[in-house]
């Protein structure tokens, strides 16, 4: 069966009420680019000051302090009344903190979210920006990141730079020795909105850097908006580097054009034709201040002339400036994310050094943070070939910074990451969101755990925070928030299990994974998550009966579980535990509606099309879900056989060479593409195919037993027979028993329709004793029947009636099957063709089980069995005609060879000696190399004699 498995941060919670040093925290106040900032009270010097902490784990631990430690040396260098002050720089448990003066207040965005400011207080504000500005860069300072956010305003006006935690620190006696920067990266650093061109371009960064954003913050101050505002985000990088904004005065007729000319100046393209320092730009300002008019002078027409035609050439190609918007830039609010928006999580970061925390708490967060129909998080797998295609390895650690890079070359909009740590008894855990292309602090929740047995919890609540935060709903957040330890275990080391066996799964497979899923089941019996995963494990390794007792006990765990996993286990359990592909249908559809970004259940939806025949159906729903899961190889697995099925072999193959060129790997995307080259002859891919599986566990036996059916269809059946026992062995070597039974019993009903009865009854036997699932019984009660073991097939048909009385195939499509087949060995056709009439939906269906690549047309095949036996020999032509017309679903099972054998007799029977020869030649060169000694080979031979 084809099933899915969904694809499957943050900042240190603090501590309000607790002490560092001699700083008691009292309340969180903000989040800056490298922390979260608190209002504590200095117990020793009885005042408030603003904390800013660094959690540990924050981007590349180390890496990441000396650059926070960087930024209270740079804030400790630029002493001046326009910069905030530096108290202090310390470390208690594992946490830096920086000391700075608190500022009551508002920032400047704030003030600006409501109006522009008069041109006065423009010119105080600007005048105030750039004396701080100046001070910073005679210190060797540059700020970088200049924007309203970062300015504050206290109650008596005075305005304070905040925030250099991406500063770049030159030594103030040369601009030309080497400069070192806060943030340690070659990535361009800054908010786009508020970056000079040189930044976008790489260029030198230099004080001339922050008297753009400061005209920026100018343009914005005196106008009420940002330059550009009115430019899609899409386009904005070539308008910072090629155009002019819109004249302030255009937008606010009071701006004089004195402002306008200073603001101008500042935003020149080239770095020498702007003010050559802050404190030039001051001295401007100053000058104008006393007086200053609204009034414009005749050189307002000019100006504005110049304006419109700043259109500076930046020495830049095309395609390096595309190459540069497509890393930089994509679409979003600003503290938030949109509903298409893609996230990276990266690897929780544990400095406790308790390793049950390892792995454990990321896995966690998956699953809370998988509850949210609004959150998509880049699928594990499309992580581990993107690290592939950065040239490192598909298990490395994912860091932060790493993060950032893969979230940026995935199309990705932010990555998310988490931290605990130990703050004497108790945890601290955070969850951080930071924008893949500017770094810019998205969001954050900290949150303190009493002991380690709340840890799951408090992270729970911490993600739901962070939910909010990012931009979905209350309402959203409320419905579908699952306590963790109710929607994973309550047990950390189950948890652990669980997480290890997960990342087993994506680096080695199934097979590896099977034994850690079941650590966790033994750590927590009542883990529903895990007999769940358990269950698809085995399904995918063609264990259908494992699989089904896995999800039966999931399904009965279902109310631990979210929201989410609910509807996936509900909707396995009814499609494949008790084969109600209706219902099954009904709870995929309403998964897909609560969860609209979720490929899977429509995936899933697809497959069950599949099986009951609605191809049209399958082929769309499964094109959906690729579009959504372009990189899900079941999905392109899938669609190649639903496109077989409609005898569109081309575009069959094409959607092959799609999964191979997205490196995409699964062995049944390979037994499809065997079965498409068999459909086009092409025995040169066959045999590449056989090649590629050589070895693999899950993956050899599936395609010797396919070897084994096509030696079948040319009547090679010593061949077939010899390469079934290899197909069953090495299921049996991979431990997979079913499997191995399945190609067992796939030899046996090959035998029984070839005539010898005794040696597929004996394989029959063989294959229940090995596993007597449902699957097993469904072809051993048919093999049976076709070989006439009436009594024993009959006894196992009443047992699956009675046991899946609401199982669409068995009720629809097997048991009218086996029973028509009892009916016909009882020399009683007319029976069987009357019990065939529930099976017409479903019988072209790719009805499992399936231990053969594509369907089995069987109802067709017998019934046409049933019209030869009644002499309705053009009846039995037409079904017979119909296989043959529809071998996109049989590919190479070998009844598509009989099927010809069944038109000649069918034709024999009417009379029509001349098609009739025609056809049993067209058999017998079929069969040119065939056997000899196969019973249905004879019997063919004597009817052709008898025609002659």
């Amino acid at each position: 069966m084809a099933a899915y498995y969904p694809r499957i941060m943050a900042f240190p919670g603090l501590i309000v009420g607790r002490t560092l040093g001699h700083y008691r925290i009292v309340e969180k106040i903000g989040a800056g680019g490298m922390g979260v900032v608190y209002r504590a009270h200095d117990e020793r010097l009885e005042r408030d000051v603003a904390l800013k902490i660094l959690p540990p784990g924050t981007l590349a631990d180390e890496s990441a302090r000396k650059r926070f430690r960087r930024e209270a040396v740079a804030l400790s260098k630029a002493n001046h009344p326009n910069i905030a002050t530096v108290h202090d720089f310390d470390t208690q448990d594992g946490l830096d903190f920086l000391v700075m003066e608190y500022i009551p207040g508002t920032t400047l965005c704030e003030k600006l979210a409501s109006r522009s400011l008069s041109e006065k207080e423009v010119i105080a504000l600007g005048t105030q920006l750039a004396e701080g500005l100046s001070a910073a860069h005679e210190h060797g300072v540059v700020h970088r990141d200049v924007k309203p956010a970062n300015l504050r305003l206290t109650v008596d006006g005075r305005l304070k730079i905040l925030d250099f935690g991406l500063a770049k620190l030159r030594p103030a006696a040369s601009a030309t020795t080497e400069s070192q920067s806060l943030t340690e990266t070659h990535a361009v650093i800054g908010t786009l909105p508020y970056m000079a061109p040189e930044q976008l371009l790489g260029g030198e960064i230099d004080a001339r850097t922050d008297i753009h954003t400061a005209g920026l913050v100018l343009y914005e101050m005196a106008t009420g908006r940002r330059p550009f505002a009115e430019v899609e985000r899409s386009q904005l990088i070539g308008a910072i580097l090629h155009q002019a904004p819109v004249p302030p005065s255009q937008l606010n007729p009071n701006v004089s054009a004195e402002i306008e000319r200073i603001i101008g100046k500042c935003l020149e393209k080239e770095p020498e034709n702007r003010y050559q320092s802050a404190k030039e730009l001051a001295v401007d300002l100053r000058r104008i201040a006393l007086a200053s008019s609204t009034a414009r002078g005749p050189s307002a027409t000019r100006l504005r002339r110049d304006w419109a035609s700043k259109t500076a050439v930046v020495a830049l190609t095309m395609g390096a400036l595309l190459v540069m918007g497509a890393l930089l830039f994509r679409s979003r609010r600003v503290y938030a994310l949109n509903p298409s928006d893609t996230i990276v999580l990266a690897d929780f970061v544990n400095s406790t050094s308790d390793p049950v925390f390892d792995d454990t708490l990321n896995q966690a967060l998956t699953v809370d943070l998988e509850q949210s129909p609004f959150l998509k998080i880049l699928p594990q797998a499309k992580i581990q070939d993107t690290l592939r295609l950065m040239g490192r390895s598909p298990d490395e650690s994912l860091t932060p910074e790493v993060g950032r890079e893969l979230c940026q070359r995935a199309g990705g909009k932010a990555v998310l990451w988490g931290s605990i740590a130990t703050l004497g008894t108790q945890y601290v855990i955070g969850l951080t969101a930071a924008e893949c292309s500017t770094g810019d602090h998205l969001a954050s929740e900290q949150i303190q755990s009493v002991n380690k047995e709340a840890v799951l919890k408090v992270l729970g609540k911490a993600a739901s925070g962070l939910r909010s935060k990012l931009g979905e709903s209350l309402s959203s957040v409320q419905k579908f928030d699952a306590p963790l330890e109710q929607a994973t275990t309550a047990s950390l080391e189950a948890l652990k299990a669980y997480s290890l066996a997960r990342k087993t799964q994506y680096q080695k497979g199934n097979s590896a994974a099977i034994p850690l899923f079941k650590r966790a089941i033994e750590l927590d019996p009542n883990f529903a998550v895990a007999h769940a995963a358990l269950g698809i494990a085995n399904s995918n390794l063609g264990e259908p009966g494992s699989a089904n007792d896995y999800l039966q006990r999931a399904y009965e765990l279902r109310d631990r579980v979210s929201e989410r996993e609910k509807l996936r286990i509900s909707a396995f359990y009814h499609s494949y535990v008790r084969g109600d592909l209706v219902k099954g249908n009904e709870i995929y559809k309403l998964w897909a509606q609560e969860y609209p970004r979720d490929g899977v259940p429509l995936g899933n939806l697809g497959a069950n099309y599949s099986y009951m025949g609605q191809y049209e159906k399958a082929v769309s729903q499964t094109l959906e879900h690729l579009r959504i899961d372009p990189d899900d190889a079941l999905g392109y697995g899938n669609l190649v056989v639903q496109y077989a099925a409609l005898n569109r072999f081309d575009e069959a193959k094409a959607v092959y060479q799609q999964a191979m060129a997205r490196k995409l790997e699964d062995s049944g995307l390979h037994a499809n593409l065997y079965g498409i080259a068999f459909l086009q002859a092409d025995a040169a891919e066959m045999q590449r195919q056989i090649a590629w599986a050589a070895g693999q566990p899950g993956a050899e036996d599936l395609l010797l037993s396919l070897a084994s059916d096509t030696e079948a269809f040319y009547g090679h059946l010593s061949k077939a027979r010899a390469l079934s026992l290899r197909a069953i062995d090495s299921a049996r070597r991979s431990d997979q028993k079913e499997t191995a039974a399945g190609w067992q019993i796939n030899a046996a009903l090959r035998e029984a329709e070839f005539g010898n009865a005794t040696p597929a009854r004996k394989a029959t036997s063989s294959a229940l004793a090995l596993a007597s699932t449902r699957d097993v019984q469904i072809l051993a009660a048919l093999a049976l029947a076709r070989a006439g073991a009436l009594v024993e097939a009959e006894k196992i048909a009443q047992g699956l009636a009675k046991r899946f009385p609401r199982d669409t195939l068995i009720n629809s499509y097997w048991l009218p099957t086996i029973n028509a087949a009892i009916e016909i060995n009882r020399r009683n056709p007319s029976k069987a063709i009357e019990i065939f009439q529930v099976t017409a939906p479903y019988e072209l269906g790719e009805s499992y089980p399936q231990f053969q690549v594509g369907g089995s047309l069987y109802p067709v095949y017998v019934r046409a069995q049933a019209y030869l036996l009644l002499h309705r020999g053009d009846e039995a032509a037409a079904e017979f005609q119909r296989i043959i017309d529809h071998r996109g679903i049989l590919m190479n099972c070998p009844l598509g060879a009989l099927a010809r054998l069944g038109l000649a007799r069918a034709h024999a029977l009417q009379g029509h000696t001349v098609t009739a020869r025609s056809e049993y030649q067209d058999f017998f060169n079929l069969w040119k190399d065939a056997d000899p000694d196969i019973p249905i080979l004879t019997q063919a031979k004597a009817e052709f004699a008898k025609l002659q």
